[in-house]
């Protein structure tokens, strides 16, 4: 997995993001042990959500795991992972280096506050220790091939969208359009590599203010368009559709609480003094003194978990979206699994499949 915060998976477990506000929250409520590992709300997991995040979502259901590319995994717990069939599952961790280490590494580089190409500057409103989705593309390709099994999905470019927006950018509709360009290569880049399963995610440019929005829709049809003329064969993943059918319909996706109004948000507001005004689902959890999910029951049935990211009600849709797409794309990769005593059975999403308004299925 590539991208920001809409896929990253806990980045910054390990790691400043370069945001003081930010970093003295996380190097003191993220002590919890094990890591990943905590008793409710996965407290302690550094992501955008107070729950699992869609990736996660499509991983178990294809039988795999995704873990953040930044921290080690214990040997003692692959069993549970490699014991699954190969066939079902893309893989989920690297090839053992030369040598015998008792560590295995996690394959998801997707790091919360990522912009396509640029480092961001101290001051800028992202976390200045992200890295761009590009770079990720990168360092994944030289520490470990393209597998022309797995399933990869890129979710970037609305951090571009907020720098244009907050920053002094001369011509931000250019800014944005270049971000589209530059990541569409980096992307082509993945497939000639033998990446062969690809969803490309766009923006939900149906919400927001009148400036987001327009650069939204620009960027979403520059990427689009600019993939289809690099020759990349890709599944465009219409999270701005799933957005707009969960807020036309919430009842059918289990959905009580559809905007990222005060009122609907599953993460609480921080106090002024913090000095964190966005983004705080980062550090949402039980026990943390800067913001608290309201309860297992509303981060499910809510959309958003603070002022701009997705909650685990969201996530387990648009996780069950992925899943659907990619089995209707490429049905012969995701065939029925086997359970533990050898029976075949096809995966259910916490979503089901029928619930998507989805056309056919749309490899550029």
């Amino acid at each position: 997995m590539f991208g920001d915060s809409t896929v990253d998976t806990g980045w910054y477990n390990f790691r400043p993001s370069g945001e003081s506000q930010f970093d003295q929250y996380l190097s003191t409520y993220n002590q919890a042990r094990p890591r990943n590992t905590p008793p409710t709300y996965e407290a302690g997991k550094a992501t955008s959500s107070p729950g699992p995040v869609s990736v996660e979502v499509l991983a178990r259901l294809i039988g795999s795991d995704i873990f953040p590319a930044d921290q080690v995994i214990p040997l003692q717990i692959l069993p549970l992972i490699v014991n699954q069939p190969a066939a079902s599952a893309p893989d989920a961790f690297v090839q053992l280096p030369p040598g015998i280490r008792p560590l295995f590494l996690g394959t998801n580089y997707a790091t919360g506050g990522a912009r396509n190409h640029d480092v961001n500057p101290p001051g800028g409103g992202l976390f200045p220790n992200a890295v761009p989705t590009e770079t990720q593309i990168s360092t994944y390709m030289s520490q470990h091939g393209p597998d022309g099994n797995a399933l990869y999905v890129i979710s970037s470019g609305g951090n571009d969208v907020s720098f244009a927006l907050n920053n002094p950018i001369n011509d931000p509709s250019a800014y944005v359009t270049g971000a589209a360009d530059s990541l569409a290569a980096a992307i082509a880049t993945l497939q000639q590599g033998g990446a062969r399963f690809i969803i490309v995610t766009n923006l939900p440019e149906s919400f927001g203010t009148a400036n987001q929005r327009t650069l939204r829709s620009l960027y979403n049809a520059e990427l689009k368009t600019k993939l289809t003329a690099l020759g990349v064969s890709f599944a465009w993943a219409d999270m701005n559709s799933v957005r707009q059918q969960i807020v036309n319909n919430p009842t059918l996706f289990g959905i009580t609480h559809t905007t990222n109004g005060l009122a609907d948000r599953a993460c609480t507001t921080p106090v002024e003094t913090s000095g964190i005004t966005s983004a705080w689902a980062y550090v949402c959890s039980p026990i943390s003194p800067v913001s608290q999910p309201i309860s297992a029951t509303f981060a499910q049935q809510a959309l958003f978990s603070d002022n701009e990211h997705w909650a685990s009600g969201g996530h387990s849709i648009l996780g069950s979206y992925y899943y659907c797409l990619a089995r209707k794309t490429w049905p012969l990769q995701f065939p029925l699994r086997l359970d533990p005593f050898f029976r075949l059975f096809v995966p259910q999403p916490p979503t089901p499949c029928a619930s998507f308004q989805t056309a056919a299925p749309a490899v550029q």
